[in-house]
């Protein structure tokens, strides 16, 4: 039994779709890494998994709970000064404890957008630590899930937010208000729209745990993964076909946006939030691989998962 832990897995968005999607994989066991002062939610408590309590600034801590674990995937988020530190620890946790694959917390762009955004750019501390540990553990395997935006964002103000949103918690800013019928559309230099992965939640979770079954030595540093990467017109008409009317858009160029984060970065009041999103914006009008486009490695290692793409996304929770 190969037995996988989860980092922050009691969040019911990512966690909850990474513990789950183990079902599918008998052979493979997920255990759930929690902080001790952190009270275990009931859809966590509801499941056969084992929670282990940890204190993420202790190595010792650490390496306790991760004996006898193969594989340890950090979901973690960015939310405080000491979210490197941690990482580091969990890192060298892992090594001391013995196991042999280690996925740091990146869910989100492409290794060269995260340097584009100074809310994930603290992501790119962990990647010479995994490097240097790969070189000198023989064995040892790391990877990035780059997933670009969580297609869950498009289902904001429908009938059914809580099932379209899947557990996904956000400020709810976002580039499509389907319930609007506005866009704020990412458009290159050149002026035409710019291309965008999106992925939703529960389609992570099904890649991530494929991926914890590849045999060893078979883990790559770049395991992205895409629901669908689509131009920002082709999303505008296919909201447009199936709400049957035309969505106002907005031309976000390159300029455009660089302007706003100028101004945003004068202003003491400005929220993270909104220079995060401006920082991302303008990552999108590159329509560059490896930022807001992703090679969708794990699809074409295993071609029989079918993520749900936009169309059925917007049709299942918006017609």
């Amino acid at each position: 039994m190969v037995i996988v832990a989860v980092a922050g897995g009691t969040s019911r968005g990512l966690g909850w779709s990474i513990v789950t999607a183990f079902h599918e994989h008998p052979n493979h066991t997920p255990i759930v890494l929690s902080r001790m002062t952190s009270k275990t939610p009931q859809w966590l408590t509801d499941l056969p998994v084992e929670i282990r309590k940890v204190d993420y600034g202790s190595v010792d801590s650490l390496v306790s709970a991760l004996q006898g674990v193969h594989t340890v995937i950090s979901t973690t988020l960015n939310k405080e000064g000491s979210w490197v530190e941690n990482e580091s620890a969990l890192l060298q946790a892992a090594l001391q404890a013995g196991c042999r694959r280690f996925a740091p917390s990146e869910w989100s762009a492409g290794p060269a957008g995260v340097l584009c955004v100074d809310m994930l750019k603290p992501k790119s501390a962990l990647w010479p630590l995994c490097e240097r540990a790969a070189k000198e553990h023989p064995g040892f395997e790391w990877t990035r899930f780059a997933v670009g935006m969580f297609m869950n964002y498009l289902g904001y103000g429908c009938e059914r937010e809580a099932e379209a949103l899947n557990g996904m918690e956000d400020n709810g800013a976002k580039f499509v208000y389907v319930g609007e019928m506005r866009m704020e559309m990412a458009v290159r230099e050149d002026g035409e729209p710019a291309r965008i992965t999106l992925t939703e939640i529960g389609d992570v979770g099904r890649f991530v745990a494929a991926a914890c079954c590849l045999p060893d030595g078979k883990w790559t540093t770049e395991m992205g993964m895409a629901g669908e990467t689509l131009r920002f017109d082709e999303i505008a008409k296919i909201i447009e076909k199936i709400r049957g009317r035309e969505i106002e858009i907005e031309k976000r160029s390159p300029r455009l946006v660089e302007q706003e984060l100028e101004e945003d970065l004068k202003n003491e009041d400005s929220g993270y939030w909104r220079r995060m999103w401006l920082q991302l914006e303008l990552m999108d009008t590159h329509d560059v691989e490896g930022e807001g486009v992703i090679r969708p490695v794990l699809n074409e290692m295993f071609p029989d998962i079918k993520a749900i793409t936009v169309e059925q996304y917007i049709k299942k929770f918006w017609e």
